[in-house]
Parts: C-alpha cells; structure tokens; sequence
C-alpha cells in the first residue's frame, strides 16, 4: 500500500462520531476546504441538490443548541427504551447525552440541506419524493464526503438527525425554504479526545459472494 492509500485508509479508520468538540474557533479556509470536498461527491443525475448552511453566530448556534436539546429529550425516550447493551453502548449514550447539551457550543454547526426542487425526475409535481432511497443518495454521499474531509483537516463531527422531529422550527430559525430538506445537522469542532480506530467485524462477517447465502 503507497503512501497515499495508507493516508487515506488511516483517515476512513479513524473518523469515528466525535462528540465532545471544543469551542476553538475553525478557519474559513478549513470550512471552505471541508465543503469543497462535499460537493465532489455523486448525485442522481449529477442534480447536485445539496446546499449547506454554516452556522458560526453565537445566537444561531446557542438556538440550535435549544432545539437540539429539547429534541433529544424524545430521544431519549427512544434509547431508554432499549435493552442495556456494552460499555461502549452506554458510552455511545453518555456522548450522546453530551452532545445534546453542548451541541450550541461547537464552533460551526452545518445543515446538509437537500433542496427539492433540484431532484428532477426523483421528484412529483408535488416536489413529493418518489422513492426515498435515490433522492438521499443524492445528499448522504457529500455528507460521508464532508464527514471525511474534517477527519483529514483533525476537526471532528457526527451526523446528527435528532433535530428532525423539530425540523419546521430550524428551517424557520434558519431561513431555510419549505421547498428544502435539512437532512443532517452536523457540528464541527476540534475534538476534545484523539482521533482513534473504530472497531468493526472482520469483511467475512458482513459480505456474501455472489448469493446471500455464499460466505465470501
């Protein structure tokens, strides 16, 4: 493996939901670079529908903070209701619930929007989607893209969508059209711990060759 794949193999390894970012502001330039690197990414028909709000006014992001907040309080209703699961289960939880009350203090918040009115054909008159999977295929890839471009530039984030269930609210708070979807909220900061490995099952595990029920 050249250098090259190792450096980028090391990113995609390490780039794991960061959740306790510290309030360090970010350069525009890093943002820029960050997003530039989104938007390289595919869409049905080359539409291209995302756009992106980069929040970085404290009232703004001290809003969020609120809403994201009170979102998780329906949340966790959902994830008490889970059996106890691992340490790194309830570690997950605890990150979580720190998120959801710091989330306002990271230094950029991003709405990965995917604008309705882009989608073509994936689309009814109605901007109505026809079939969910190609319209978010069309808006997830930029956001995994983004993902790793903050991993490469140190700055941590996690895909976040809990603000969803508040989503009429932040469009408004945000001056987001009705036309358009906030599909991730996702806070950017420089993490409080080091980037380290995500563990994840062997290839063998999770991977079939040719049919279902043929191992690879």
């Amino acid at each position: 493996m050249d250098d090259t794949l190792d450096g980028f193999a090391e990113i995609v390894r390490s780039a794991r939901a960061q959740r306790r970012l510290r309030s360090t502001p970010i350069p525009d330039e890093t943002i820029a670079a960050i997003l530039a690197a989104a938007a390289c990414a595919p869409s049905g028909m080359n539409l291209q529908p995302w756009r992106f709000v980069v929040v970085r006014d404290d009232g703004l992001r001290a809003d969020i903070g609120k809403l994201y907040a009170d979102a998780w309080q329906l949340g966790r209703l959902v994830y008490g209701a889970q059996p106890a699961g691992s340490k790194g289960a309830a570690r997950m939880i605890a990150g979580v619930e720190h998120l959801a009350a710091h989330f306002g203090e990271a230094p950029a918040i991003v709405a990965a929007c995917l604008d309705r009115r882009r989608l073509g054909a994936m689309v009814d008159a109605r901007l109505e989607w026809r079939d969910p999977v190609p319209v978010l295929a069309s808006i997830l890839p930029a956001v995994q893209n983004l993902i790793l471009a903050a991993r490469a530039h140190g700055v941590g984030t996690v895909l976040t969508t809990l603000h969803r269930v508040r989503h009429d609210e932040l469009r408004t708070l945000l001056g987001i059209p009705a036309e358009v979807e906030v599909v991730a909220l996702l806070p950017l900061g420089y993490p409080e711990e080091p980037f380290r490995p995500v563990v994840r099952p062997p290839v063998a595990e999770f991977t079939y060759r040719d049919r279902w029920d043929e191992r690879w």
